[in-house]
C-alpha cells in the first residue's frame, strides 16, 4: 500500500527476501531494505503517488543491481491507492557489462596507441574504425579512410591482394605483404595480418593489422645489392680469391684462381688450403 505493507508478493520475491509468503504480508517492504535504498524507494513511491505515471530505477546494495519499477494502483476514484512493484535482478547483466566497458578501454587504448595500423573492415571492404597509426601510414583523417574504403588504400591489380582474400575468406586468416597506396599516390610494401571476427551484432567483420615495410625492404636491396657487387668482384676479379674455413678448407673460389692452379671450381672445393701448397 501507500505506506510500503506488503499485500502480497510471487515465489520469487519470497525467495530473494528469504521470508514465506505468510511472514511477507503485513510486513513493511522498507524493513527488509538497507535505509540508504529504503529512503531512495519511498521518495519514489511518492512521487508515482503523486503524479500516477510509473517510475524506473536502478538499486545497488550488498553486492546486488535490481531493476525497479513501480506502477500506480487506481481506486474507483482514479486515486493511486496502492503500488505495484516489479523487480529483476539484473546484477549478472551489469557485471557483464562492466567487464565490456573495461574490455572496451583496454582495447582502445591498444588501438589507439599502437605503432602498426589497424582498420576495422566489413567484408565487403568499407571501413569503420581506423587508428591514428594508420592514418600516419596512408597520410589521411581517419574520416577519409572510412569514406574511402579498402580497395583506395591498396594496389588491387596485385595479384597477392587476391589471394589474401581469397585465404582469409576460406580460412579466415590472411598474411602477405601488399603494395598498399598513400595519400599522394606513392606506394609502399608492408606487412598485412587480416583476421575475420562476429561482433557483438553478429556481423561479420574483419581487423586488419599493417605494418610498414619500407625500411626493411631498403635494407634488404641494400644486402641483396652488396652482395652482388661482392660476388662481381670475387668471380671477376683478375687476381685468384677464395674464401677458405679455419681448418683451411675451401669454401668459395674465383676463375682466376682455378684457372692458376688449374683446377676445376668442383674439384677445388673438394681441397684444402695444405693441399695445394
Amino acid at each position: 500500500d501507500l505506506n510500503g505493507t506488503v499485500i502480497t508478493g510471487n515465489k520469487v520475491t519470497t525467495q530473494r527476501l528469504g521470508v514465506s509468503i505468510d511472514d511477507l504480508i503485513g510486513q513493511n517492504i522498507y524493513d527488509f531494505l538497507p535505509s540508504q535504498v529504503a529512503e531512495s524507494r519511498r521518495g519514489k513511491a511518492q512521487k508515482v503517488a503523486l503524479t500516477g505515471e510509473p517510475v524506473r530505477f536502478e538499486d545497488e546494495g550488498q553486492g546486488i543491481v535490481v531493476d525497479q519499477t513501480i506502477y500506480p494502483i487506481f481506486d474507483s476514484h482514479d486515486k493511486v491507492y496502492r503500488f505495484a512493484v516489479y523487480s529483476n535482478d539484473i546484477t549478472e547483466r551489469k557485471q557483464t557489462e562492466e567487464a565490456l566497458r573495461k574490455s572496451e578501454i583496454h582495447y582502445r587504448s591498444l588501438f589507439d596507441n599502437s605503432l602498426d595500423a589497424f582498420l576495422l573492415t566489413s567484408p565487403d571492404g568499407s571501413i569503420f574504425d581506423a587508428n591514428p597509426a594508420a592514418c600516419r601510414i596512408f597520410g589521411r583523417t581517419a574520416e577519409e579512410i572510412k569514406r574511402l574504403g579498402r580497395n583506395a588504400l591498396v594496389d588491387i591489380t596485385d595479384p597477392r591482394f587476391q589471394t589474401a582474400v581469397e585465404e582469409r575468406d576460406r580460412t579466415g586468416k590472411a598474411h602477405a605483404e601488399l603494395t598498399l597506396i598513400r595519400a599522394d599516390n606513392t606506394k609502399f610494401p608492408a606487412e598485412v595480418t587480416s583476421t575475420v571476427y562476429i561482433d557483438e551484432s553478429g556481423l561479420e567483420r574483419s581487423s586488419i593489422i599493417i605494418r610498414d615495410i619500407s625500411d626493411r625492404k631498403q635494407a634488404e636491396n641494400a644486402l641483396r645489392e652488396s652482395q652482388e657487387r661482392f660476388f662481381n668482384a670475387f668471380e671477376y676479379a683478375s687476381i685468384g680469391m677464395a674464401m677458405i674455413s679455419t681448418e683451411g678448407k675451401f669454401l668459395k673460389v674465383n676463375r682466376a684462381l682455378c684457372s692458376f692452379l688449374g683446377y676445376g671450381e668442383h674439384e677445388l672445393l673438394d681441397k684444402t688450403f695444405r693441399d695445394i701448397t
